[in-house]
């Protein structure tokens, strides 16, 4: 962090780590027991006097209002149903003071999978309330004060490729490109807010829903059981299971998930917080492309009696968790 300097600030982070499934995909190399150093955040933010900030980098996804709207779970990030991932980005946001309450506009240009092409294009408008503040875990391992807040924000995918039909002398290819949409809604409620700037016995509530086709990528390791990456023959899986090439056609998924969780935070005495939360997420449509396309197609095997169809790919996936913290530190 710099000093400010007629009316301008930077700042920047650099951070690095050896896990390599936090949202961008890993070298072919890594796995759990042959990790990679992996970039997780690097990024500089310039603030101006009155043309709002500026940031470039890898950062967090403006879909979803990252990381603010993490969910509580002491899990490896990221849980099920939740939106999470860094990408290399150019954002634009203004923060923007309302009658006491705090009013942020932003948009970003997000390189969110290298096979889609173009990078996607995302919008967002946070309304939140600094003096209704609760205390709360942000993912497995953040903690802060956080004020009532409700955002919205859209994802608009490039999704372009190809896709191979038959072998040898006959194999024939063909293009695709459409784009894909989304949206998402996030909102943190504190039900008993801290007081005078005393977070003792804090109770909160958040959520996050989000609809739409073509933002698989945005829930890491959601491939809907048909494998991260396909030979893009007809049938199999894109990126992050993204679509689905069917015949002549690509087929986004559409991707619709939610999540809720109440979080109690005992004081800052005792430097505990328990957490009971449930996420879900579903695909609508791909029950029906998994039967158009047949199941040997998407990874299912040969199996004559037709149960693959039913069994592969999975459309849906719960997750129920209980959370207990302690802050162990001297």
């Amino acid at each position: 962090l710099l000093p400010l300097y007629q009316g301008y600030r930077v700042r920047g982070l650099l951070e690095m780590d050896f896990l390599q499934t936090t949202g961008t995909p890993p070298p072919s190399t890594a796995s759990w027991d042959n990790p990679t150093p992996h970039l997780r955040q690097a990024w500089m933010d310039v603030e101006t006097p009155e043309g709002g900030d500026l940031l470039a980098g890898k950062y967090w996804s403006l879909f979803g209002w990252q990381p603010y709207n993490l969910y509580s779970s002491v899990q490896i990030q990221a849980g099920p149903a939740e939106a999470y991932g860094l990408f290399p980005q150019a954002r634009w946001y203004l923060i923007g003071h309302l009658e006491g309450t705090l009013l942020e506009p932003a948009v970003s240009i997000e390189s969110e999978e290298p096979a889609f092409g173009l990078p996607s294009a995302v919008e967002g408008l946070k309304w939140a309330v600094p003096g209704w503040p609760g205390e709360a875990m942000i993912g497995a391992t953040g903690k802060g004060t956080l004020p009532f807040s409700v955002g919205v924000s859209a994802i608009e995918t490039p999704l372009s490729g190809w896709m191979t039909r038959g072998t040898g002398a006959s194999a024939s290819t063909s293009g695709f490109n459409e784009v894909a949409a989304a949206y998402a809604i996030d909102a943190f409620l504190p039900i008993v807010p801290a007081k005078y700037d005393n977070p003792d016995s804090t109770l909160t509530l958040s959520g996050e829903f989000t609809s739409g086709a073509g933002d698989g990528f945005q829930f890491p390791g959601l491939t809907w059981g048909m494998g991260n990456y396909g030979t893009g023959t007809p049938g199999t899986a894109l990126p992050f299971g993204t679509g689905i090439a069917n015949g002549n056609a690509f087929v986004p998924v559409q991707v619709q998930s939610w999540n809720l969780t109440l979080q109690y935070f005992f004081s800052d005495h005792a430097r505990t917080s328990v957490a009971l939360g449930i996420a879900h997420v579903s695909a609508g449509n791909l029950a029906s492309q998994a039967d158009a396309v047949g199941p040997s197609s998407l990874f299912g095997g040969s199996l004559s009696n037709g149960m693959a169809k039913y069994l592969l790919p999975y459309n849906r996936n719960q997750y129920l968790h209980a959370d207990l913290w302690h802050d162990f530190t001297p």
